[in-house]
């Protein structure tokens, strides 16, 4: 018993002069071995944050492709063309089956719809007073088209009821549209289109209707259709900014057909359209390819603004056959936004240049979109006939001629 006793008293003296003896204390020993291995930890915390701010930076540059085609015409013979008799139905679809990997490559496509779609009631028919067959909204929705402006000469081929018919399907189609209203309020909602985290305002205005405003009780003609007027175009711009838009862009509705350049009018009022506060604008109507070019201007606060004209981009779906008449071109724009600073500027300005192939198969005449880049350089070529290669490398040639080559920012 006294043994055991006195074990218990010589384990006691041991635990004390351990507790109290000079030696380190283990646990504070490790957490001097664990703070240098905090302190190694804060230098990748500094560049997680570092990589925060470089992810944030890359954010407020934001970038998009916004595109456009020229004039969507359907003669007579297009519609004859797209006649299904087994189905009693109009499909158009293959009209745009080979151009359709161009123009899924951009973040927005714009087209110019030149016709209206006021129903089988009031007869299908081309020139000179169009009413296509409103199938062809499928077509276009499939290929890729995101939005169709439809101010131009031929809005009114079938007065009010045209323009409201025409809007109907469109919107039965979900494609936005912009250039007629069913109503000044509708006229004033400007259209606005998010893409890529950007806010896309497209306007459109037409130099005219062919006469056939004097058909229309005239205190609608204010919303019915948009016609180019200064004010209006300025007026709208401002709206738009006040909308926090991103990139503005104004469809162009104007020229002299069946020219290849623009009038001293027209560059005039390019650049007091850049000057407003438009980014980009799209031009129509000649029906032959007419320059682009980049313009700086200085705005009415003084500072500097740089836009993009396309005058004319050509047919891009017509009957239209002889030279000049029977191409367009598609027109990529890649812009870039500093979303600290508000400043735009252009990464990229390209075009494919396109021509409209008509032959004859199994006695019925048929209607293709074609890349004229492709069949010139040797791909697709069983398509064509000979005839067909040697216009489509005419094509080729006149577009290029005129517009250069080398497509890339900046244009001259």
């Amino acid at each position: 018993m006294k043994t055991y006793y006195k074990n218990i008293f010589l384990l006691f003296i041991i635990m004390m002069l351990f507790l109290f003896a000079g030696c380190r204390n283990p646990i504070i020993e490790q957490l001097q071995k664990v703070e240098p291995d905090t302190q190694s930890t804060e230098k990748p915390k500094k560049e997680t944050q570092d990589a925060v701010s470089v992810k944030e930076e890359i954010i407020s540059n934001k970038n998009i492709i916004i595109s456009a085609v020229g004039d969507i015409m359907v003669h007579d013979n297009e519609i004859k063309a797209a006649y299904d008799s087994k189905s009693d139905t109009y499909k158009f679809s293959s009209f745009f089956t080979d151009i359709i990997p161009e123009l899924k490559k951009t973040d927005l496509l714009i087209g110019n719809l030149e016709t209206t779609l006021s129903g089988k009631e009031k007869k299908y028919s081309g020139y000179p007073m169009f009413n296509c067959p409103e199938s062809i909204l499928d077509a276009l929705k499939t290929s890729g088209f995101q939005v169709l402006t439809t101010a131009n000469n031929h809005s009114l081929d079938r007065k009010e009821y045209g323009v409201l018919k025409t809007i109907d399907y469109l919107a039965k189609a979900e494609i936005p549209h912009t250039g007629t209203a069913v109503s000044s309020k509708e006229r004033d909602n400007l259209l606005m289109i998010e893409r890529k985290g950007m806010k896309v305002v497209i306007l459109a205005y037409t130099y005219g209707t062919n006469g056939m405003e004097q058909y229309v009780d005239q205190s609608k003609l204010t919303y019915l259709v948009n016609y180019i007027n200064e004010e209006k175009i300025k007026r709208d711009i401002e709206n738009a900014k006040k909308l926090k838009a991103d990139i503005i862009i104004v469809s162009l509705h104007w020229g002299i057909e069946y020219t290849r350049q623009p009038e001293k009018q027209q560059r005039e009022l390019a650049k007091r359209i850049i000057q407003y506060g438009g980014d980009v604008i799209f031009g129509s109507h000649p029906h032959m390819i007419q320059p682009m070019e980049r313009v700086s201007v200085q705005a009415e606060d003084g500072s500097m603004r740089e836009g993009l004209v396309v005058y004319s981009m050509g047919n891009f779906i017509s009957d239209q056959r002889t030279q000049y008449k029977d191409s367009g071109m598609i027109v990529n724009v890649a812009m870039e936004k500093d979303m600290n600073t508000g400043k735009l500027s252009f990464k990229n300005i390209t075009y494919v240049p396109t021509w409209v192939y008509r032959y004859t198969k199994e006695g019925k005449m048929q209607y293709r979109v074609l890349d004229a880049g492709k069949y010139t350089f040797g791909e697709g070529t069983t398509l064509l006939n000979p005839e067909g290669m040697n216009r489509v490398k005419q094509v080729w040639k006149e577009t290029t001629g005129l517009i250069g080559e080398k497509t890339g920012s900046p244009l001259k």
